[in-house]
Protein backbone atom coordinates (compact mmCIF):
# COMPACT_ATOMS: atom_id res chain seq x y z
CA UNK A 1 0.00 0.00 0.00
CA UNK A 2 1.11 3.21 -1.00
CA UNK A 3 -0.07 6.57 0.00
CA UNK A 4 0.89 9.88 2.16
CA UNK A 5 0.13 12.05 5.01
CA UNK A 6 -1.13 15.70 4.91
CA UNK A 7 -1.75 17.38 7.60
CA UNK A 8 -4.60 20.03 7.01
CA UNK A 9 -3.57 20.33 3.74
CA UNK A 10 -5.22 22.63 1.25
CA UNK A 11 -7.33 20.72 -1.22
CA UNK A 12 -7.63 23.44 -4.19
CA UNK A 13 -7.26 26.81 -4.46
CA UNK A 14 -10.75 28.27 -5.89
CA UNK A 15 -12.02 28.15 -2.13
CA UNK A 16 -9.88 28.10 0.99
CA UNK A 17 -6.06 28.56 0.26
CA UNK A 18 -3.78 30.66 -2.58
CA UNK A 19 -4.52 33.69 -3.74
CA UNK A 20 -8.37 33.75 -4.67
CA UNK A 21 -8.51 34.39 -0.80
CA UNK A 22 -9.32 33.94 1.94
CA UNK A 23 -11.75 36.54 3.28
CA UNK A 24 -13.93 36.19 6.79
CA UNK A 25 -16.65 34.10 5.15
CA UNK A 26 -15.66 30.84 5.87
CA UNK A 27 -14.83 31.81 9.21
CA UNK A 28 -17.62 33.41 9.99
CA UNK A 29 -19.81 30.50 8.63
CA UNK A 30 -17.52 27.98 10.96
CA UNK A 31 -18.02 30.23 14.05
CA UNK A 32 -21.64 30.67 13.42
CA UNK A 33 -22.83 27.39 12.81
CA UNK A 34 -20.86 26.19 16.04
CA UNK A 35 -22.52 29.04 18.26
CA UNK A 36 -20.02 30.97 18.55
CA UNK A 37 -21.50 34.02 18.16
CA UNK A 38 -25.64 35.45 18.23
CA UNK A 39 -27.86 34.28 15.29
CA UNK A 40 -28.75 37.71 15.24
CA UNK A 41 -24.96 39.36 14.99
CA UNK A 42 -24.39 36.18 12.01
CA UNK A 43 -27.85 36.71 9.91
CA UNK A 44 -26.65 40.72 10.63
CA UNK A 45 -23.01 40.43 8.55
CA UNK A 46 -24.49 37.72 6.61
CA UNK A 47 -26.98 40.25 5.20
CA UNK A 48 -25.40 43.66 5.27
CA UNK A 49 -21.78 42.27 4.16
CA UNK A 50 -20.96 41.82 0.44
CA UNK A 51 -20.54 37.97 -0.62
CA UNK A 52 -17.45 39.14 -2.90
CA UNK A 53 -15.61 40.63 0.13
CA UNK A 54 -16.50 38.46 2.56
CA UNK A 55 -15.22 35.66 0.45
CA UNK A 56 -11.87 37.87 -0.73
CA UNK A 57 -11.00 36.01 -4.15
CA UNK A 58 -8.11 37.35 -5.94
CA UNK A 59 -7.21 39.83 -2.79
CA UNK A 60 -10.57 41.55 -2.47
CA UNK A 61 -10.67 42.72 0.83
CA UNK A 62 -13.41 43.68 3.22
CA UNK A 63 -14.19 47.83 2.75
CA UNK A 64 -17.89 48.29 3.34
CA UNK A 65 -17.62 50.33 6.62
CA UNK A 66 -20.69 48.73 8.33
CA UNK A 67 -19.40 45.44 7.31
CA UNK A 68 -16.15 45.86 9.32
CA UNK A 69 -17.66 47.07 12.05
CA UNK A 70 -19.92 43.95 12.37
CA UNK A 71 -16.95 42.06 11.69
CA UNK A 72 -15.34 43.91 14.37
CA UNK A 73 -18.20 42.97 16.80
CA UNK A 74 -18.03 38.96 15.71
CA UNK A 75 -14.43 38.60 16.78
CA UNK A 76 -15.22 40.17 19.82
CA UNK A 77 -17.56 37.93 20.85
CA UNK A 78 -15.89 34.95 19.51
CA UNK A 79 -12.92 35.32 21.70
CA UNK A 80 -10.18 33.06 21.88
CA UNK A 81 -10.41 29.64 19.94
CA UNK A 82 -8.73 26.71 18.76
CA UNK A 83 -10.63 25.83 15.18
CA UNK A 84 -9.64 21.94 15.91
CA UNK A 85 -10.68 21.69 19.54
CA UNK A 86 -13.56 24.33 19.84
CA UNK A 87 -15.43 23.09 22.38
CA UNK A 88 -12.21 21.98 24.69
CA UNK A 89 -11.08 23.82 27.58
CA UNK A 90 -8.34 26.38 26.39
CA UNK A 91 -5.24 25.20 27.98
CA UNK A 92 -2.82 26.02 25.95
Amino acid sequence: MKGFAVGDGCVGTDVLCGDNGPGPYYLLKFIGGHGQMSEKLYTEIMETCPRDQLIGFNGLEVTDIQCKELIAKAEKQMGGYYEYSLYDDCWY
